[in-house]
């Protein structure tokens, strides 16, 4: 497929004499040729592309060495840049660490999500953090994050990590770590300040610690060397979710407290002050969930979602429960905010899942599982105006390994090759 695109970008060279500038001024609108990069709640980096046209007067009778040069090398510019773009799409889900159902370690993982085409995408990124779960991240400042998490170490040990890797394309720049000022497995974070600061909250600082968990929080910038201390949250927690409704207001929701308590509890905080206005409780204690928003389809509203995770009742995990299948979406119900039991998410084992929100809204729920039975699957929710018409279906595209505990992001195409 690459040679034919190339032997026709030859042909159509030669036979029109077109020079970089016009055959890049032909090209910049075309679908192919430019990626879909826009994103919710994250960074949409935009490239300026200087285009300088250079005009060569060619006499019959004057060919010189230094023109076919120059003109071999603007020509393997063209097929590069034409080559790099057709390969390379918008909507790329990067996925990151985890484990699968036999515990072992799975490589980076990358899906298109391309609707109608069935794409193999390689990663262009240098990622050395496979070996790793329960990490947290974004795409902060057009770089992917990962922090924290529990890396394994010699004889299977679990190692409660204090490092951030700050991601780059490979044969661009070498990946930067940033250390935090804790270790933290199960922490949550955010994206703030439009894109250039992670939000870092809570954890676990030592693996199986059970009741050793964090209140602290920390701001990661990539620009810099070192992490900022935040505002404390109200108490110690891990396994907990954060839906950032704006730069001024998280929520957090469920989690795993000091107290063990059943997880259904939530506020709205501050993230720059600490501040915090509570938010009616979840119907179904849970920890370990993902969360997010979905558009309703009407106006422009988002609501706010909740699902899957680890079951309590009683302050007992209810390992066979299908409670964990449930979503749960906050809706006004006489002007009071009430979270309600939405459509089932016929995922078998919904827990250790990752989530985000796609461009266009719409809410997706990757991989999961459990040590037992992990999954590839992915599956997405919509609404069609309202609440009680959100329903779920099973996307087409797959993880290439089944995983959990990872960290999943939209990512530009610069940092994946996707073939047909």
């Amino acid at each position: 497929m690459t040679k034919l695109i190339r032997n026709l970008v030859l042909d159509k060279l030669t036979a029109q004499k077109w020079t970089p500038a016009s055959w890049e001024a032909a090209h910049a609108n075309s679908p192919k040729y430019v990626a879909k990069t826009s994103t919710i709640g994250m960074t949409t980096a935009a490239t300026t592309t200087t285009t300088t046209t250079t005009t060569t007067t060619i006499t019959a009778t004057t060919t010189t060495e230094t023109t076919k040069s120059t003109s071999k090398l603007n020509l393997n510019k063209i097929l590069k840049s034409f080559n790099d773009s057709m390969l390379t799409v918008g909507n790329i889900i990067l996925v990151i660490g985890g484990r699968n159902e036999t515990d072992t370690t799975v490589p980076a993982d990358l899906v298109s999500m391309m609707d109608n085409q069935d794409q193999a995408c390689q990663s262009r990124v240098d990622i050395d953090t496979d070996n790793a779960r329960y990490m947290t991240g974004g795409f902060v400042d057009g770089s992917p994050v990962v922090c924290g998490g529990y890396r394994f170490a010699a004889e299977e040990e679990q190692i409660a990590s204090k490092q951030c890797d700050i991601l780059s394309p490979k044969g661009k720049y070498k990946n930067r770590q940033v250390p935090m000022s804790f270790a933290r497995g199960q922490a949550a974070s955010v994206v703030l300040d439009g894109g250039q600061t992670l939000w870092i909250t809570g954890g676990q600082p030592q693996w199986n610690s059970k009741k050793q968990f964090l209140k602290t929080t920390e701001y990661l910038s990539p620009a810099s060397s070192k992490t900022e201390p935040g505002p404390d949250l109200k108490e110690e927690i891990k396994g907990h979710c954060l839906i950032k409704i704006n730069d001024t207001s998280v929520l957090l929701i469920g989690g795993s407290t000091k107290a063990m308590e059943k997880g259904k509890n939530g506020y709205y905080v501050d993230p720059k002050t600490g501040n915090t206005t509570k938010v009616r409780p979840i119907n179904n204690g849970r920890y370990g969930h993902v969360c997010g928003q979905v558009a309703s389809g009407s106006g422009g509203k988002m609501i706010e979602v909740v699902v899957g995770g680890f079951m309590r009742l009683n302050n007992r995990h209810l390992t066979k429960s299908k409670s964990r299948q449930t979503t749960e979406l906050l809706d006004v119900i006489n002007n009071k905010k009430t979270w309600i039991l939405g459509p089932m998410l016929e995922m078998e084992d919904p827990k250790r899942a990752s989530a985000l929100t796609t461009p266009e809204g719409s809410f997706l729920v990757i991989g999961g599982g459990s040590e037992i039975k992990g999954n590839r699957d992915i599956f997405e929710l919509s609404c069609q105006g309202s609440v009680q018409s959100c329903l779920w279906t099973k996307r087409d595209q797959e993880l290439a390994s089944a995983r959990f505990a990872h960290v999943a992001m939209i990512v530009p195409g610069k940092f994946a090759r996707c073939q047909d």
